[in-house]
């Protein structure tokens, strides 16, 4: 049997959420601080 991982479901969702047409992008890259921020570092 093999062992279930939090990679591995991990993996899966995002997998499933890609084929759903869901832009995956990596956490670091989207911080506010960062060239794509996901959201403006000035609104609250």
């Amino acid at each position: 049997m093999t062992k279930t991982t939090e990679n591995t479901i991990e993996q899966t969702a995002l997998d499933w959420l890609e084929s759903l047409g869901y832009e995956i992008a990596y956490g670091p890259d989207i911080a506010c601080d960062r060239a794509r921020p996901e959201r403006d570092p000035q609104a609250n």
